[in-house]
Order: C-alpha cells, then sequence, then structure tokens
C-alpha cells in the first residue's frame, strides 16, 4: 500500500495513490452486471452455488433433500471450493458421502477450489463418518514398465504427495508398425498374386 512519504515512491505516487478509490468503479460494475442478470433472468455459476446455499438456510428445504437423497458421491474433490462444501454439508448430514480426489491434480484455484477442502473433508469422513480410505494405486491404462518409470520420476518431485502406482497390465502394448511406399509406379505383381488371377 503506498503511503505518503514513502521512500520508494515520489510525491506523484502518493498523490495519485490518494485520488484513487478504484472500489467506486468496482461496484459500478457489479452492479451493471448484477442487473443485466436479473433483467435477463439469467445466474452465473457463483450465483447458482451462493442462492443454493440461502435455500439451504431453510430447514424444511434441507430436509426435503435429505429425504430425497441418501448418497453422494462426488469426483473430482480435490476442486471445490469452501461454498460448495457448505452445500454438501448441509445436504449430507444424514446421508452417504463419497469423495474421490487427487491432490496432485488440483487446477481449479483460480476460482476458489482450496485443496485444504479435500484434505478436511476426507479426514472427517475417516474419523466422524467411520469411513475408510481407499488408496486407488492400481492403473489399467498402462503397463508396468511405463509405471516403474513414472514412479521412478515422479517420487522425488512429489515427496509426500507421491503414490506409488501399480500396473494391471505386464506387458507392452502391442505396437502396429507399417510400411508406405511411395512410388509413382504400380508395384510389380508377383508370383502369388498372379496365381490368384
Amino acid at each position: 500500500m503506498l503511503r505518503p512519504g514513502n521512500s520508494e515512491y515520489g510525491p506523484e505516487d502518493d498523490e495519485a495513490a490518494a485520488a484513487s478509490n478504484p472500489l467506486p468503479q468496482r461496484s459500478d460494475k457489479f452492479a451493471t452486471i448484477s442487473l443485466l442478470k436479473s433483467c435477463g433472468k439469467v445466474l452465473d455459476f457463483g450465483d447458482l452455488e451462493h442462492y443454493s446455499l440461502k435455500i439451504l438456510d431453510h430447514p424444511e428445504a434441507v430436509e426435503h433433500y435429505s429425504m430425497r437423497w441418501n448418497a453422494f458421491l462426488v469426483d473430482e474433490f480435490q476442486d471445490t471450493n469452501p461454498i460448495q462444501t457448505e452445500i454438501l454439508s448441509r445436504l449430507t448430514a444424514n446421508a452417504k458421502l463419497t469423495i474421490v480426489g487427487d491432490e496432485k491434480q488440483a487446477i481449479y484455484g483460480f476460482r476458489g477450489a482450496d485443496i485444504g477442502v479435500f484434505s478436511r473433508v476426507r479426514e472427517e469422513i475417516v474419523t466422524a463418518r467411520s469411513g475408510i480410505e481407499v488408496p486407488l494405486s492400481l492403473t489399467f491404462r498402462t503397463h508396468h514398465e511405463l509405471v516403474l518409470t513414472m514412479n521412478t520420476i515422479f517420487e522425488p518431485v512429489l515427496d509426500d504427495l507421491h503414490q506409488a502406482l501399480d500396473a494391471d497390465r505386464t506387458d507392452r502394448p502391442f505396437a502396429l508398425h507399417m510400411s508406405i511406399r511411395l512410388s509413382s509406379r504400380p508395384p510389380r505383381a508377383s508370383a502369388r498374386d498372379v496365381g490368384a488371377a
């Protein structure tokens, strides 16, 4: 933050900082966007989260959904944000909850996802809900030799996050080798081809 008299900045910087107030401009843009969404009866992803949570403030709504759904499976849970977690918490108080995720694959931090949410909910399932953690370490996608190479590369890089994989397949995949002949002349007929005609 700029402070008057700060030796890193000149008087022009101090003057610009005192004169600018970006919050009203941002607030005006937010109000305009909100008005346009309201007029068009449009909700964005954040709105869906916000209003879902607001609905679940009402005990009768929570009761309605708890009677409708008694088990939840959430995949890619490492990309869950705190609002989504609160929605899920309200819906699953008396339901079975299964989450699937991998901290190493978290990619939605820019949208508010928090990897700490994954760790906390996983721990809650194991301790408070008497659930079990099932590491998914067997891959069906690749063969043993490649998995060994991946484990060797990623163990020092990922350190504590590394989870060694095992391969279901032991043999390398069959490789189809083809050769293509590029020639302007037609291929010569072999004795076999002539005999078949």
